[in-house]
């Protein structure tokens, strides 16, 4: 299946073979590589999100995508007013190979956090979705971040005079700390839950048990990762 990176770089190494203990590696991503193993993504966003996805030339000229020998930097336009029903300029990258079972890597340096923004990377199929699955190894929707409201203001990273910076007695109060944890998601075909676990079977804690991509909401299940295992 696919890899995905939406405002993400990363290097993995995936083999489904084992020798000696140890997993060869079979493919790496590093640098200017990026731009020869992914395309630019350029449709509307299947998930209805308020992006509006680049190619990699406008990536370019607009200072979206840049790298050096060793580092692939991928960004979302903060400078420009987003166009009405467009949303921001931004870049998400699809491996051109499709990848097994393996064990993958990601380095990253440093992932956008606060509202509005999405990082993430899954691989995914490119057809039958979801009947032939998707694994969401990272995603940090929103305002999920390690800091808070406040905390985002002082860094200049909200306007004071946002509705989410001047919040009182809503859902989401100005003082409000996020959990900063990551949750991996699965989204199957139906009829395929996430099965109980005993507490000493991992370190994650589980969460929605129903898979199926076709539900209300396509919520998936997984694990949320403890501590503060996203942001920053």
């Amino acid at each position: 299946m696919p890899l995905v990176l939406p405002l993400l770089a990363g290097v993995f190494a995936a083999n489904t073979v084992l020798v000696n203990a140890q997993i060869p590696l079979y493919k790496s991503f590093i640098g200017k590589q990026f731009t020869d193993g992914f395309f630019f993504y350029t449709d509307r966003d299947p998930a209805n999100g308020v992006v509006n996805y680049v190619s990699q030339s406008t990536a370019e000229s607009d200072g979206l995508v840049s790298w050096t020998d060793s580092t692939f930097k991928m960004a979302a336009d903060s400078t420009k007013d987003s166009e009405s029903g467009k949303g921001r300029n931004s870049v998400r990258l699809v491996s051109r190979e499709e990848f097994g079972d393996g064990v993958y890597i990601f380095d990253v340096n440093h992932m956008p956090v606060g509202c509005g923004t999405w990082p993430a990377a899954w691989t995914t199929t490119t057809k039958d979705w979801p009947y032939a699955g998707e694994i969401d190894v990272i995603e940090g929707a929103n305002a999920n971040s390690n800091t808070s409201i406040s905390n985002l203001v002082s860094l200049g990273l909200l306007s004071p005079d946002s509705r989410l910076a001047s919040a009182s007695g809503s859902s989401l109060p100005g003082n409000t700390t996020y959990s900063g944890q990551n949750a991996i998601s699965l989204h199957t075909a139906p009829n395929c839950p996430l099965a109980d676990r005993t507490a000493d079977s991992m370190t994650g804690t589980p969460g929605n048990g129903d898979c199926s991509g076709t539900s209300e909401g396509n919520i998936g299940c997984g694990v949320t990762i403890p501590g503060k295992s996203f942001g920053g």
